[in-house]
């Protein structure tokens, strides 16, 4: 069912699958029951997948910052899923969502899988997902003093110097030419952001609540490209 359309989906949810669900996703958590865990990650992959009333109920049931921990500390067949999840509510969350996975430090957990994973799949959602993040950005410059933030704390991060070397490896070509892309449309030319050397005193990233205050538009429409585009 949870494969279903986002009306079979939603149903689900109503009927307090959410709050089962994060109890049995801790749980299984605790105890390191691999397949479990990745199942539980895949089935959260296909609700953050649907659109952004998904990602909140997800958001509410407080299951990012575990997507966020097996991000980083998962096997690779975890971390796949749990990019994926994650990338998946970049990708259709709303603005004021977005802020939220950022301020739950994604960046630098997006950027350790990329810096330290040799699979793919998973690299390639990854980059997605810094992608999504930094085109919020651009498109919120006018807010910001022309300045993207987000490609900001890309930055802050380490994550010029870890896109770059991604072009080095020997990673499938997808990879590197969404690295590339990337680095061109918001580290080059006129998108202008906060060098690292300006932010030696920055907080991570967001403390004040007006932040939260912006159009809510829907990022699936904002960023263009499906995330489902690139499985291989």
């Amino acid at each position: 069912m949870i494969t279903g359309t986002p009306t079979q989906t939603q149903v689900i949810l109503k009927k307090l699958f959410v709050s089962v669900f994060v109890v049995v996703f801790f749980f299984f958590c605790l105890y390191l029951c691999l397949d479990i865990i990745n199942e539980a990650c895949w089935i959260v992959s296909n609700v953050t997948a649907t659109d952004s009333e998904h990602v909140e109920q997800v958001i509410q049931a407080n299951l990012i910052q575990p997507l966020i921990f097996l991000l980083k500390n998962g096997c690779p067949v975890v971390r796949k899923e749990a990019a994926w999840a994650l990338t998946n509510a970049v990708a259709v969350g709303d603005t004021k969502q977005v802020r939220f996975l950022v301020n739950q430090k994604l960046i630098p957990a997006l950027l350790d899988v990329i810096k330290s994973s040799k699979h793919s799949p998973t690299l390639m959602v990854a980059v997605e997902a810094i992608r999504c993040i930094c085109a919020l950005g651009a498109k919120e410059k006018h807010t910001t003093e022309g300045i993207n933030q987000y490609a900001s704390f890309v930055e802050l991060a380490g994550g010029l110097d870890i896109l770059e070397e991604l072009q080095t490896r020997d990673a499938h070509e997808k990879v590197i030419e969404k690295a590339e892309d990337v680095l061109k449309t918001y580290f080059e030319g006129d998108d202008k952001i906060i060098h690292t050397q300006d932010m030696h005193e920055a907080t991570y990233p967001f403390t004040d609540t007006n932040m939260f205050t912006t159009d809510d538009s829907n990022m699936n429409t904002q960023n263009g490209n499906s995330v489902d585009m690139f499985k291989f």
